[in-house]
Formats: structure tokens, sequence, C-alpha cells
């Protein structure tokens, strides 16, 4: 997909339109005042949400594997969480949020498992702080606007240790496979990979859990932002021009050799 500069320079000069500059100013202000409002919402819906969060949490409680269901189910994870990390997953009884309302820009990220095969530890917490010159919301981002650190798990064999099996490799923006969401996310300290996982977490996992784990969540609306699936989408565009190309290759090949070209694929 072309990037935003990309677009702008597709786009004809005549929809651009500047304001004079007492007018500049006005449409500043009220712009300022938009933000303020947006970043009120955001505060006061997090303060609001977080009890009815706690009474979902109890109920989740009882229902077995509804985490690791709702997780899985998370299409915003499909890019981190594979089959052998969910036969890890399935021991995770809840997630909690750790945040303050009145800033909740910082967040812990809490993992509580059950005993299980793979690790000793009961809990996995992720803190992601903020950085000195962090966005003010509205306009904030995890994945920019915060430092994160390693997280130690206490693997019990190299033979279940899933970071060392599946390592990430690469970043965003050269060569990233994921590997295990347990080296992407808890042993990651790349803000950018881990900071894009818990934006997924906090704002599409966490708030529509329920959802995710009947699969009601799971049907795309016309406000599903397909940026996840945009790796997918570019690789079978490359595959499709690669085909054809070697299509208008053979035709030209065999009008040259006087032999008809093989009949397209359907």
């Amino acid at each position: 997909m072309a990037d935003t500069k990309e677009i702008e320079q597709e786009l004809p000069e005549s929809i651009f339109n500047e304001f004079d500059e007492e007018t500049s100013k006005k449409v500043g202000a009220l712009t300022e005042a938009f933000d303020q409002a947006e970043a009120d919402i955001i505060k006061y819906s997090t303060e609001l949400y977080t009890p009815l969060y706690a009474q979902r949490d109890e109920l989740a409680a009882t229902i077995p594997k509804f985490w690791s269901t709702a997780l899985i189910n998370c299409f915003t994870m499909f890019r981190y969480v594979d089959e052998e990390d969910q036969a890890v997953l399935e021991h995770l009884q809840t997630i909690k949020l750790h945040r303050d309302a009145k800033d909740p820009r910082a967040v812990g990220i809490e993992f509580v498992f059950a005993p299980n095969e793979f690790f000793t530890n009961t809990t996995l917490r992720k803190d992601f702080e903020l950085t000195k010159d962090s966005d003010k919301l509205p306009h904030f981002e995890l994945s920019s606007d915060t430092t994160t650190k390693k997280v130690a798990i206490d693997w019990k064999s190299d033979e279940v240790n899933q970071c060392k099996k599946r390592p990430t490799k690469g970043s965003i923006e050269d060569d990233f496979e994921p590997g295990s969401f347990f080296s992407s996310f808890f042993d990651s300290d790349d803000v950018e990979i881990a900071g894009g996982i818990a934006d997924q977490l906090v704002n599409d996992l966490y708030p529509r859990a329920l959802e995710f784990y009947t699969g009601e969540a799971c049907v795309l609306g016309d406000d599903f932002d397909d940026d996840e699936l945009e790796i997918d989408d570019d690789e079978d565009e490359d595959e499709d021009e690669e085909e054809e190309a070697e299509e208008a290759e053979e035709k030209a090949d065999g009008a040259a050799n006087g032999r008809p070209a093989k009949k397209a694929k359907n």
C-alpha cells in the first residue's frame, strides 16, 4: 500500500487550500480545543470503564480458557500468535491493565498464568513508561512515546523456550519476522514492536474481550483497519504481478518463435 507522502504526490494540487493568517489562528485554537475534548473523553472513559472491566474479569474467571480464546481470536494479533504460542497461552488465566485514569498513557500489562510445563512464572508484567517528550493525548502512541524493558521468563528447559526456538528477527522497517509472541512482546525492548502489540492489547483485545471470545468481534466491519493484513495483501499483489510478468514474457517469447503461449491461470 502507498504511504501518505506517495498518496499526496498523486493528488491534484487543486484540492489543497490554505487559510489566511487570521483564520489560521482561529483554526489552530479550535483544533487545540478539539484535542483537549478528545483527551478528556479518553480520561473519563478510562475511569468510567474501570469498575465495569473488574466485573467483566470476575465473570471471565468462571469461563474456561476465556482469555486465551479471546487473545487467539483477536484478528490484530494473528501476526504474532501461532500454534506453538497457543499451547502456552492455554494456561493464561487473566490479563490485567495497570494505568492511572488521570493520565492513562503509561500502562502495565500483566498476564497471569496457571502452573504449566513451560515456565515457572505465575505472572508476566510488561510496563510501558512515558518518555520525556511523549505526545499528549489524543496524539499519544504506545509504539513511539514510551520505553519498555525485557521481561525475564523462567523457561523450564530450552526445549520449551519459545524465545530461543523462534526469536524475533529484523525490525518493523526491515525484514521483520515476529517469531514467537513471547519473543516479540515480553522478550523485546524494541518499543516499536512491543509497543505496537501493547497498543493492540490495550485498545483492541482488552475492551472487546467478550466479543472476541464469542467471535462477534471477528466479523470485520466497515471500520476495520486493515493495516495488520497489509503484509499479506502486499505479498498477494507481488505474486500476482510476478505471474502477470511471466505470462507476458511467455506470450512475447511464443510470438517471436511462432509457438502458442501457455494458457493463463484462472
